[in-house]
């Protein structure tokens, strides 16, 4: 892809904000990103229950406004979405992570929050049907 419509940024500017719905009771939209990840232990997961004391402890994510995003295209199916001066995706309330004070929660939570589900760009193509699809 080498050029994005206006139409495909408005659609790119809702996945992102869509993909914000995950982290909240039940989880069930996260868990499936989670276990679509290679090398991650989704059960180790929902044992330790970081998302679900992560949420209770006041986490929140948010995303940047659509004007305040940049699109790259790369010249093959992926785009990269990416904040236009910081993560893509970040804590509505960061202080809320300091209330979790078992390190092995927090250490779940740091990892799945920033690394699966809302890290610092996404790259996406769109899919068979249509549909825009986090790649990596």
């Amino acid at each position: 892809m080498t050029k994005l419509s206006d139409a495909d940024k408005k659609s790119l500017g809702i996945f992102v904000k869509e993909r914000e719905k995950a982290f909240s009771p039940d989880f069930a939209a996260a868990y499936q990103m989670i276990e679509n990840k290679q090398g991650i232990d989704l059960a180790e997961i929902k044992k330790t229950k970081c998302l679900e004391i992560g949420y209770a402890s006041g986490v929140r994510v948010a995303s940047h406004p659509t004007d305040q995003l940049d699109y790259i295209t790369t010249g093959n199916p992926e785009v990269v979405i990416q904040g236009k001066t910081d993560s893509l995706y970040y804590p509505l309330n960061p202080e809320s992570f300091d209330r979790i004070k078992d390190e092995n929660v927090q250490m779940c939570l740091n990892i799945v929050f920033f690394s699966i589900l809302y890290p610092p760009r996404l790259v996406v193509v769109r899919g068979a049907s249509g549909k825009w699809e986090v790649v990596y």
